[in-house]
């Protein structure tokens, strides 16, 4: 629920702006996620938070007495679809901003709506951009932003100058822990890494034999709604 809160708060704040300033009639955003693959359980959460703003926007008469349409293409969570997604988007539908998540799906269609001055709100976790882009709104933290607060609050939040990463590797993950090395030696804290597989008892198993002192793991059961700890 927060992370759609945000989603949503970013996106008025970026239509609103924009409107007072565009000279269309109306207002079209695009959307590239991903219903499917990878991060596909992000799709559908970011696209009821994109219609919610829209059917409000509507029912009041628009923003900016400018009328708002929504258009969602699925890249299945893979960034090579993204980028024909980008083309098809600016040929068939012209759109005033996009909307895109996963840092992956964003490297890739970004140059395209740069490069043809679209306006970008951008709510992928991970570092994309080592340029400076004129037309990117960022609607999140960087990993290192993340990696920054939580190392340099640890003691603070939790008595500790140590902690414990249990991790499957991926693309997303690598950034994380690229994040959390660098601020661990900022705030001099101590950091183990345990890299698993995505099997659920690799996870359990790394859990315990990282002698952890208190760890919690809960799993819901599908029959009797019970959580199993570890």
């Amino acid at each position: 629920m927060n992370k759609m809160i945000k989603i949503v708060l970013s996106i008025i704040l970026s239509i609103n702006a924009m409107a007072m300033y565009s000279q269309e009639k109306s207002i079209n955003i695009g959307a590239i996620l991903s219903f499917s693959g990878m991060d596909g359980q992000s799709g559908i959460p970011n696209q009821n938070a994109l219609k919610l703003c829209v059917d409000d926007w509507n029912e009041r008469s628009g923003v900016a007495g400018k009328a708002v349409h929504l258009k969602v293409y699925d890249c299945e969570s893979n960034p090579e679809k993204s980028a024909l997604l980008a083309q098809q988007m600016l040929k068939e539908y012209e759109p005033n901003i996009v909307y895109l998540a996963m840092t992956s799906v964003t490297l890739s269609a970004h140059p395209l709506f740069e490069k043809n001055k679209v306006i970008q709100l951008i709510a992928a976790g991970g570092d994309v951009f080592s340029n400076k882009p004129e037309y990117v709104l960022r609607g999140y933290f960087s990993v290192y932003d993340l990696a920054s607060y939580f190392t340099e609050n640890l003691e603070r939040n939790f008595g500790k100058k140590k902690f414990t990463v249990i991790y499957e590797k991926n693309g997303f993950t690598d950034m994380i822990i690229d994040g959390l090395n660098k601020t661990s030696q900022k705030y001099h804290v101590d950091m183990k890494i345990i890299q698993i597989s995505g099997d659920e008892l690799n996870f359990e198993q790394a859990i315990r034999e990282a002698n952890i002192e208190y760890a919690h793991h809960f799993r819901e059961s599908k029959h009797k709604g019970t959580n199993k700890k570890v």
